[in-house]
């Protein structure tokens, strides 16, 4: 389930995978860091999820979205059909109004 830009919430070999769905493919970059907190006794393992959010971040111009494509290291990670990239100058506990129309 690593073998993408981070940890898959789904493995590609399952059955229903799709590496654009939101709970059957896509890499959550939270997960992926509970991941690596929790593997802190396999340094290696740990050091893959790292890598794979740090290689997946150009492609996001370094702003990091919720999640992004679980499709393979060899493509491109893409994002996610929705909106979930924090708006340019969000800042933390600050809302935000809707975009106008």
């Amino acid at each position: 389930m690593s073998d993408a830009y981070g940890l898959r919430t789904m493995s590609s070999q399952s059955g229903g995978f799709g590496p654009l769905r939101y709970h059957c493919g896509t890499v959550w970059p939270h997960d992926t860091a509970i991941a690596i907190l929790a593997r802190a006794a396999h340094p290696q393992a740990a050091a893959r999820l790292i890598e794979g959010i740090l290689d997946a971040a150009p492609a996001f111009d370094y702003r990091l979205p919720e999640l992004w494509s679980g499709d393979a290291r060899a493509d491109t990670p893409a994002p996610a059909p929705v909106p979930t990239r924090p708006p340019v100058g969000h800042k933390p506990g600050r809302r935000h109004p809707p975009s106008p129309s």
